[in-house]
């Protein structure tokens, strides 16, 4: 029995179904019960849920079974906000960890144990003219080992007007022998007296020098705010998980540059309808 879409349409909420509706859910309702090619897997229910602040063992639960699916999102530490003194907006913020959402297919190919590690936010630059500190990467698994997972910390801000690095994706896949890599491409931290730039799954970045704001994200932590020096207030260190730290205009008074955020790791394992 092959899987038949249902246009939401056909399920407004107090609609009469359609003749076809039901004979839609019928034949769905068949399909997976048999497990025929072409009726996909869509519902599964979630039965454990592990949470690493800090780095530690992922432990696979008692009562997996061969085919369950795990979730692995995990979000880089963000990078320390650079401090200059060439100019107001030239010390730029800190770039936000990358974040993503990485779909185990098989739980049978994950150990008993896995390694966790967090990677830490890059401090902040002092002084008068100091780049920040590239944020740590977050992994999941060991390196060169299958399914080893990293989320990369995000580039420390720098002077003179140029841009921080972002964080890099990184998973090593037995099934084809290789490591394979994205760097990523939102979440950069503001440079030029720009603000943070925005971020998705990760971290954002941090605001540049002169007073500009930080990057705000949908699922990580929010830049911090870049800082001029009338008062000595340094910049805004970036929020949990994986913010960028903001960059810092320190040309009397010392205003330092803003912290990055510690990542985060997060594992679902989810048990197929109908295994």
């Amino acid at each position: 029995m092959a899987w038949t879409n249902i246009p939401d349409v056909d399920v407004e909420a107090g609609g009469i179904p359609k003749g076809s509706t039901i004979t839609a859910i019928r034949d769905n309702f068949a399909g997976l019960a048999n497990r025929d090619a072409g009726a996909p897997v869509v519902v599964g229910t979630i039965y454990d849920y592990q949470e690493f602040l800090t780095s530690g063992t992922w432990t696979k639960p008692s009562d997996d079974v061969a085919g369950d699916f795990v979730y692995v999102q995990g979000i880089g530490g963000g990078g320390g906000g650079a401090t200059d003194i060439t100019s107001i907006g030239d010390a730029s913020g800190g770039s936000g960890g990358f974040g993503a959402v990485f779909k185990i297919e098989d739980i049978a190919d994950l150990a008993s144990t896995e390694a966790v590690v967090i990677g830490a936010g890059g401090a902040g630059g002092t002084g008068t003219s100091s780049t920040g500190a590239n944020g740590g990467a977050t992994t999941f698994g060991t390196s060169g080992a299958r399914r080893f997972v990293s989320f990369g910390g995000g580039g420390g801000g720098q002077i003179n007007d140029v841009s921080p690095s972002r964080g890099v994706f990184t998973v090593y896949d037995l099934d084809a022998l290789a490591t394979f890599s994205s760097t990523g491409e939102e979440g950069q931290g503001g440079s030029n007296g720009g603000s943070g730039g925005f971020a998705r799954f990760g971290g954002s970045g941090g605001g540049a020098s002169d007073n500009t704001s930080g990057g705000t994200s949908l699922v990580g932590g929010h830049g911090g705010a870049g800082a001029f020096d009338t008062s000595a207030t340094p910049a805004g260190d970036g929020y949990f998980p994986g913010g960028g730290g903001g960059g810092a205009y320190s040309a009397t008074n010392g205003a330092n540059g803003g912290s990055g955020a510690d990542g985060v790791l997060r594992v679902w394992c989810i048990r197929p309808q109908g295994v």
